[in-house]
């Protein structure tokens, strides 16, 4: 699987330093489930649950693949941003696109990043000397005790992890080896992937 084969490969790839990722990848328990009926104005292909960092930083999560909510859209129905030459690559590799980015997405994507924190004891979880990347200055910025993502964040806290949930899919999803876990070996199969996705 994605994450046995290797989580903590594939997260070490992704564009930030290890000191930015979490001291251990924690492979979620991953279940898929037919959904019968979802009472909302969308329905969702993955489900991380919780959707808190600090809770499955200290005590783990679980990704819900709604395996039916895929079939029930239609390849054949063109997206209005999809040109007439795109949408025969589209149609053909609709599914398999689909499925690489809600695997990327909720087993990697949601298990990666660290939340650089202050201990209640005034410890850190990270060297102070740490540099932001950004600024080339040390990191000037922490979770203090008892602040959390969704503290700091709010309403939006929610939103922002499913954004950077998804940035990590498309970053890693352009790798062949992650493609050959999805199935997909050919050069053409990638190349019909990755443009779908």
């Amino acid at each position: 699987t994605l994450v046995n084969l290797g989580g903590d490969e594939f997260v070490a790839r992704l564009p930030w330093g290890p000191e930015f990722e979490k001291d251990k990848f924690h492979a979620p328990d991953f279940t898929s489930l037919e959904v019968l009926t979802f009472a909302s104005s969308g329905v969702p292909l993955g489900i991380c649950i919780p959707n808190y960092d600090d809770i499955r930083e200290n005590v783990g999560f679980k990704n819900v693949f709604l395996g039916n909510v895929g079939g029930a859209m239609n390849p054949n129905d063109k997206p209005a941003h999809v040109t007439d030459v795109d949408f025969e690559v589209y149609k053909k590799h609709f599914v398999a696109a689909l499925s690489l980015n809600v695997g990327i997405h909720e087993l990697l994507g949601h298990g990666s990043g660290k939340l650089l924190t202050e201990n209640s004891d005034g410890t850190f979880n990270f060297d102070k000397s740490l540099v932001n990347p950004f600024t080339g200055k040390a990191v000037e910025s922490w979770y203090k005790p008892g602040e959390s993502w969704g503290s700091k964040f709010g309403s939006l806290a929610n939103a922002y992890e499913e954004c950077r949930a998804e940035a990590v899919s498309l970053y890693l999803g352009v790798e062949s080896d992650i493609l050959e876990i999805f199935g997909k070996s050919s050069k053409e199969e990638q190349f019909g992937t990755v443009h779908v996705l």
